[in-house]
């Protein structure tokens, strides 16, 4: 492991740095802020299940978040910090005041740092910038309800919920599987079904 190339370190390598630079001279994309502040209002149960989408995707999918992100991760360091974010939006995005929309930022990048480790890595930014037509992929929902369904039962109960995003060791776990349930329990059973799934997701 101490001789492991690190993120930086592969990035700017010869090899790597001509391949970029030619997909770079293919195509330039820029981040639509509107996704940010799109995911910024989802509920954390889906949140994590574009998340887990996100982690799946082929190459041609990621393909135009991917050179997104190379462009805000300049020193290619392998995640976003927030100045890096915060730079990005202000430059490159069409935002007109910018002293408002500061703390709006801030929340921006912090609804997308899931694992709240003040950075937001590569598959946190491809699951806050997915378009609709990837993720709404019946093939992928049925992957993604199939992680939380632990029992293979069609249903994804509290107990499920608190197994998949590990809260066992949390006092409240309880409260926050419930609520989980109850915002995304469509007819009210009591239990998540894969269409209250489907409709978390198209909501």
């Amino acid at each position: 492991a101490k001789n492991r190339y690190t993120a930086s370190e592969v990035l700017s390598s010869k090899w790597l740095t001509v391949k970029l630079k030619k997909e770079d001279e293919k195509t330039n994309y820029y981040l639509d802020y509107k996704h940010i502040e799109k995911y910024k209002s989802y509920n954390k149960f889906k949140q994590v299940i574009l998340t887990f989408i996100a982690s799946r995707l082929s190459s041609e999918e990621s393909d135009k978040i991917r050179n997104i992100f190379y462009s805000i991760d300049e020193s290619k360091k392998g995640f976003i910090t927030y100045e890096d974010f915060s730079n990005y939006i202000i430059n490159e995005c069409n935002i007109d005041d910018i002293s408002e929309k500061q703390e709006d930022i801030k929340k921006a990048f912090k609804s997308v740092d899931i694992d709240h480790s003040n950075s937001i890595d590569y598959t946190e930014f491809l699951a806050a910038n997915l378009e609709p037509e990837i993720f709404l992929k019946e093939e992928k929902l049925r992957e993604a309800f199939r992680v939380f369904d632990l029992g293979d039962t069609g249903y994804i109960k509290k107990e499920d919920i608190v197994r998949v995003l590990k809260l066992d060791k949390l006092s409240e776990k309880d409260n926050i599987a419930n609520k989980i349930i109850e915002e995304n329990d469509f007819d009210k059973d009591g239990k998540i079904n894969f269409n209250d799934f489907m409709m978390t997701m198209k909501n």
